[in-house]
């Protein structure tokens, strides 16, 4: 278990909206989220609007059937933990 930098670009094409959300919710859990820097809306129904989060909008035409999380940034956040195998 370490201290470390995050910034990760996610490929979740293939995983329901709920799967996204229970799988940054355990992501959350074992960097103990509570003590990050910013935790803004984690834990929120609507993962695309938590800090650090960036999304594919489905009205985005160049991105067709690819909505859904798209990148994560939590760089200088105080994540520390292992990162969960449900991750990758």
């Amino acid at each position: 278990t370490a201290q470390f930098w995050a910034a990760l670009i996610c490929s979740m094409a293939s995983v329901s909206a709920q799967s996204e959300r229970e799988i940054l919710n355990e992501f959350y859990m074992a960097t103990r989220g509570d003590g990050w820097e910013n935790n803004n809306g984690w834990g929120g129904d609507e993962v695309c609007t938590w800090f650090g989060v960036d999304c594919i909008e489905q009205d985005d035409p160049n991105n067709a059937g690819n909505e859904g999380v798209s990148s994560i940034n939590l760089s200088s956040n105080n994540l520390y933990g292992t990162v969960p195998a449900s991750f990758w």
